[in-house]
């Protein structure tokens, strides 16, 4: 089996909102709409075998060996229950 490398991913630098959209709105979305916040997208090496994994604010899960890293090792704090409840 021959391995080719992987294109290196970068996370692109956040679009120009809306106009109309508000300035602290992590969504981008014009006004009236909901806002759905945005991930960043990180990388590290597994600490399993040492592939190059993917996550979503600093979390992650190895698709080669299944290693997956404690929630609380992410970068920011998850969302509560009450965060799910409509306003």
């Amino acid at each position: 089996m021959t391995r080719h490398p992987e294109p290196e991913h970068r996370t692109d630098p956040d679009p120009e909102p809306e106009p109309g959209a508000d300035p602290g709105s992590n969504s981008g979305a014009g006004p009236g709409t909901s806002s759905v916040p945005r991930g960043e997208i990180t990388r590290t090496n597994c600490r399993r075998c040492g592939h190059e994994v993917y996550g979503v604010d600093g979390r992650y899960a190895c698709p080669l060996c299944g290693w997956v890293n404690h929630w609380s090792a992410g970068h920011t704090t998850l969302p509560t229950a009450d965060d799910d409840r409509p306003a």
